[in-house]
């Protein structure tokens, strides 16, 4: 669709004594071809728009704004931040960060402006763009807060020293899930990862953590993204695995997957072979959340009735849906999140901004802190009171009339005080540090759709930091022809699914 936005807007930028920078993914374009003679060309004419990832660029000018009220936190010092939406693509993430970092580079819409030294940055949003930034911010000995998922390897002190996991451990999210199988004494399952080294450090976890618990997969499928969606003729994968699918006995499904192959997988099943997969449980890939085409219908609706997911437990931050409805559009905001109106409403309205967020349906835009952004929010907070200890650690801290002067520090003199950091959020949550990763447990969502293209997430369980496990059972709506299943059973739902039972009780084969 050719837009009047233009070329795609893909940084924005608010001046400050202390920057941080931010990496998201917020368009990702259909094709994105280098020939290596010109300079790549980011046009919006086959785009798709992540709709709700938006909410982490406004978590973020939310977070700032809320710590530069804070007069006791940072006094007289002002946060500022440069965002960069990396395209979904490892070669702009590089882009982004040289332009984060070399302030002779000027490609942004600001074209006049004072920059100053980035202090941190936030991203990225999968552990493969994760490790792309540490690969250069480590040189600088620049904080890196991530907030979306990541695997091991991002946690090793000597390859990554200075990457901070705004997530939640992976084995508080691993032995949720064999909890959860365990709870509802689901013991034969099946295992679908994408053909990368996060899925294989899902698996290469995961695994044993079943076999201790007498858990057996049926089958354990890995799929790559390369070349399936920019030719459509090439499914040879997904027929396979379609066909795996619809031959298992496993009734009880657990996706680890990035969007882009989850979304392709789910759109081939809904062509080619959606009822008879109608009934079974999905557990979905950490963090995730419905997609959205462009005429609004989700993406696997009736399949996912009644999945299972863990996101990264929040609490209601006050004051966060005000600042949604109320938020302040001028030219350059306007300008970043054009593409956004255009798609989110169907119209751009020359890009004027006067619809509101709150208008947007939920499978759209949530009004709700999703997981993600509470991630963002903890990691603001966290630069400000490590920016707050450094400061005050000086024997005579520089004050002018009471309030604090911008110092001479360097980004590197933060990590001293990040590692173990303890403090309360704008939410009063408590928030701890532990050897660089964040003290905080995951909350158990359950998927309910609707026919007019909405859904329902039902908080019906959670995961401390400390694999505490607790389920609501009664509170989950499982999917309807799951309950057929059930009904023709021999056994309860508390003794799982009868075929599965006979199954694991002749051994995994």
């Amino acid at each position: 669709m050719t837009g009047k936005c233009g070329n795609i807007p893909d940084n924005l930028y608010k001046p400050g004594e202390v920057i941080i920078g931010g990496v998201f993914s917020l368009i990702q374009p259909e094709v994105y071809l280098l020939n290596f003679t010109v300079f790549p060309e980011r046009s919006n004419d086959a785009a798709i728009v992540k709709f709700k990832h938006y909410q982490h660029v406004l978590t973020l000018i939310f977070a700032i704004h809320e710590i530069n009220d804070i007069p006791s936190l940072l006094p007289n010092i002002t946060l500022g931040f440069h965002i960069f939406d990396n395209l979904f693509d490892l070669g702009r993430t590089d882009e982004t960060i040289l332009d984060l970092l070399f302030k002779q580079r000027k490609n942004t819409l600001n074209d006049k402006w004072d920059r100053k030294d980035v202090f941190s940055v936030i991203g990225g949003l999968t552990s493969e763009h994760s490790i792309q930034m540490a690969t250069i911010l480590s040189n600088y000995k620049i904080p890196q807060l991530t907030y979306g998922s990541f695997e091991a390897t991002l946690s090793s002190k000597i390859d990554f020293p200075f990457v901070y996991r705004m997530a939640p451990r992976e084995t508080a999210h691993h032995m949720g899930i064999v909890q959860l199988l365990l709870h509802f004494r689901w013991t034969w399952i099946g295992l679908i990862v994408s053909d990368d080294d996060a899925g294989e450090s899902f698996v290469q976890k995961l695994i044993p953590l079943l076999v201790q618990n007498s858990i057996c997969v049926a089958f354990l499928k890995r799929n790559a993204i390369k070349n399936l969606v920019l030719n459509n003729n090439n499914n040879e994968g997904l027929t396979r695995l379609t066909q795996t699918l619809l031959l298992t006995d496993a009734n009880v499904i657990i996706l680890a997957t990035d969007s882009v192959l989850l979304n392709s997988l789910t759109l081939f099943l809904e062509e080619f072979s959606m009822k008879a997969l109608v009934g079974k449980v999905w557990i979905m890939p950490l963090q995730w959340y419905f997609s959205t085409l462009p005429s609004g219908e989700l993406v696997g609706r009736k399949i996912f009735y009644g999945a299972l997911s863990f996101s990264v437990h929040t609490n209601s931050v006050p004051g966060f849906q005000d600042f949604l409805r109320n938020v302040k559009f001028d030219k350059t905001l306007k300008t970043f999140f054009c593409l956004f109106w255009q798609y989110a409403f169907q119209r751009c309205a020359n890009c004027r901004g006067e619809e509101k967020l709150e208008d947007l349906p939920a499978n759209v835009f949530e009004m709700d802190m999703s997981g993600e952004s509470y991630s963002i929010y903890n990691a603001i907070y966290a630069m400000a009171h490590a920016l707050h200890a450094i400061y005050f650690s000086r024997k005579r801290p520089m004050l002018n009339k009471g309030k604090l002067e911008h110092g001479n520090i360097q980004p590197w003199q933060l990590h001293s005080f990040m590692e173990n950091i303890h403090f309360n959020n704008g939410a009063v949550q408590e928030v701890l540090f532990e050897n660089k990763e964040l003290s905080i447990g995951y909350d158990i969502i359950n998927w309910v759709t609707f026919p007019n293209q909405s859904f329902q997430k039902v908080l019906v369980g959670s995961v401390s930091s400390s694999k505490l496990f607790s389920i609501i059972k009664d509170a989950i709506v499982w999917n309807r022809r799951l309950k057929q299943i059930y009904s023709e059973s021999r056994n309860s739902i508390n003794r799982g699914f009868g075929h599965a039972e006979v199954k694991f009780l002749k051994g995994c084969v």
